[in-house]
């Protein structure tokens, strides 16, 4: 029985599809600011889409990496305050402004 869980095979296996899907393109990573505000796909690397539910404002940036902090969406809920820092390279970054207020 599938249990949507890390540990489930089906899981293991979807994961490896979804990770395997390229990113339709995003903004032009030297574009990136402080003060944009972003949604991103899924880790290219490793399919992970933890933050995908949020959109977030960059605070920091530079060619490598950017820091993030959550503005609205799912994920403000259980990320609280805390920012995270993205490696540019594994995400395709896009404009979250659409999607700002929404559901609040």
């Amino acid at each position: 029985m599938a249990t949507g869980f890390g540990d489930d095979e089906h899981y293991q296996r979807m994961s490896k599809a979804i990770a395997g899907r390229p990113a339709k393109p995003g903004l032009e990573r030297s574009m990136l600011d402080v003060g944009d505000v972003v949604t991103f796909s899924r880790n290219k690397i490793t399919g992970d889409r933890s933050y995908t539910n949020s959109v977030w404002e960059v605070i920091a940036v530079n060619p490598a990496q950017a820091m993030l902090k959550v503005v609205g969406g799912e994920s403000r809920t259980w990320a609280g305050d805390k920012p995270i820092m993205l490696m540019l390279d594994e995400y395709e970054f896009y404009d979250g402004r659409p999607f700002l207020g929404i559901g609040e």
